[in-house]
């Protein structure tokens, strides 16, 4: 399943997505971001160069890594 957005700012992926795929992680600086129910969460880590295939198409693109559960 994706979730696209085009007005964002940035793209997103879950720790457990990265964890699965064993995607190599950047450290970054920590970025607050205010998901849809108001929580702050920080990113801390890029994921540099994820590449997924879609209807056929392939896409590239740096998603910053979310972990759920609120800044820390």
């Amino acid at each position: 399943m994706v979730l696209i957005d085009s007005g964002s700012t940035h793209s997103f992926i879950d720790k457990g997505t990265t964890r699965n795929m064993k995607c190599k992680l950047s450290n970054t600086q920590p970025l607050a971001v205010i998901v849809a129910n108001g929580s702050r969460v920080l990113s801390r880590s890029t994921s540099m160069g994820f590449c997924w295939t879609m209807q056929g198409e392939t896409f590239e693109a740096d998603l910053r890594l979310l972990k759920v559960g609120g800044a820390k």
